[in-house]
């Protein structure tokens, strides 16, 4: 089987894409196939962070991130959410935790494991 996936399933899923949101994806260079979530999330996390890389973290996380952050040599940098009548993160606070190591901030929405979108 072909690293990113059979060929005819990701021809399927271009197609879907295109009629349900009309968003053209390039199936042989833009789509790959994965086991699930948590792989989906370390290959994508693998492509990016090196040795010495910051990772901003919005918390509470998804458990997966902060392990692919340290397995490829990344630094985790934690942002804890505002508690409140509506949790969210803050812009402000994000903004000065990054700094030239600075290589991605994972945001995620609706956020894992609060269940709310930011």
């Amino acid at each position: 089987m072909p690293m990113p996936g059979l060929p005819s399933l990701r021809k399927i899923i271009s197609r879907k894409i295109l009629t349900q949101y009309k968003a053209e994806y390039n199936f042989e260079t833009e789509i790959t196939i994965t086991a699930g979530a948590t792989q989906a999330l370390y290959t994508a996390i693998s492509t990016i962070i090196h040795s010495g890389d910051e990772v901003i973290i919005i918390e509470p996380a998804y458990d997966s991130y902060v392990p692919a952050v340290i397995a490829n040599g990344g630094v985790p940098i934690y942002s804890q959410l505002t508690a409140g009548e509506r949790i969210q993160f803050r812009l402000e606070v994000i903004k000065k935790k990054i700094s030239r190591k600075t290589k991605a901030i994972i945001i995620n929405s609706p956020h894992n494991p609060k269940g709310s979108v930011s």
